[in-house]
């Protein structure tokens, strides 16, 4: 209604300047204008520091075992945290290959259940927070060795514009079974990498489309002693 209120204003009948409202229409009016310059359209542009106002954030956790590098599938664990209050939202999955899409947990949400490739949500108050798992096929073998993970395109929308948000994303497997070979974008002020022995760790503030993508390659061997006789 805000949005529908200031395209009424600019189309109505200039006001007068006798009239005691116009001066704080024309200042709404350039309020809303500044705004709108401001919005994102889908550009990525990572934020060094965080907005002082709430921001969605999310977190996901993709699990790769052995038998993923035959399958292609991993384990996720996803957490929606900070949701905006709404009555009816939904959140859509366009993976080509997931199966078992199951809640977890949800707190400040009247209503939560699957229906599809979706979550469905109904009367979720300011903060609300929601937890899934699923199993997605988003690990790929590479013709000249290696693997390559895609995750994303992450984004928070709203009608036409895309506005901050902060994802973090774990990836756990073990150091015996891969390394990692590049991350596309690359590290910079607003997406940082960690890496120990157990995976790797990305945290993104921005805003617009992240897609992340993790090149793979298998450790090398390591070399048996030879303890043969002499």
């Amino acid at each position: 209604m805000k949005h529908l209120a200031f395209i009424a204003a600019l189309c109505a009948t200039p006001a007068l300047a006798s009239d005691p409202d116009a001066a704080d229409w024309f200042d709404q009016a350039e309020a809303e204008e500044a705004r709108l310059r401001e919005i994102n359209t889908g550009v990525l542009e990572f934020h060094p520091k965080a907005p002082d106002r709430r921001i969605h954030r999310l977190y996901n956790r993709l699990d790769i075992g052995a038998d993923s590098l035959t399958s292609g599938y991993v384990d996720l664990y996803q957490c929606h945290a900070s949701l905006d209050p709404i009555h009816r939202v939904e959140i859509r999955y366009r993976y080509k290959h997931m199966k078992g899409l199951r809640l977890e947990t949800w707190q400040d949400i009247e209503r939560a259940w699957v229906e599809g490739d979706s979550v469905q949500m109904v009367n979720v108050e300011e903060g609300a927070r929601l937890c899934i798992r699923a199993e997605i096929k988003i690990l790929q073998a590479q013709a000249g060795g290696g693997y390559l993970l895609r995750s994303g395109p992450f984004h928070r929308r709203f009608l036409d514009g895309y506005f901050p948000m902060q994802v973090s994303l774990d990836i756990r497997y073990p150091e015996t079974l891969l390394r990692l070979a590049h991350l596309d974008p690359q590290p910079q002020p607003g997406l940082g990498l960690r890496q120990d022995r157990d995976g790797l760790r990305v945290d993104a503030l921005f805003s617009g489309m992240l897609t992340l993508e993790f090149g793979f390659h298998a450790p090398p061997a390591r070399n048996t002693p030879d303890h043969g006789s002499d």
